[in-house]
């Protein structure tokens, strides 16, 4: 999680670890092979722990998630 700042005002959620593994990519494109993904969020989105408790704040960091598993 990259906070938001004076010049980027959103989070950013960041993968880590969906690039360990190569991807199945169509030819030419081996050099997409590694690869992780990104979300930005408004500033004001609920962000602690507890806030995640309630789907309706957790559901960007869930498919995040979800989205990171899936080329493995």
């Amino acid at each position: 999680i990259v906070p938001p700042t004076e010049s980027r005002p959103f989070y950013s959620l960041v993968t880590s670890g969906m690039s360990d593994k190569p991807m199945t990519v169509p030819e030419g494109c081996e050099e997409f092979r590694y690869a992780e993904l990104m979300i930005c969020l408004p500033a004001d989105w609920p962000m602690t722990e507890e806030d995640w408790k309630d789907e309706g704040n957790y559901w960007p960091v869930e498919l995040l998630k979800f989205l990171a598993r899936m080329p493995h």
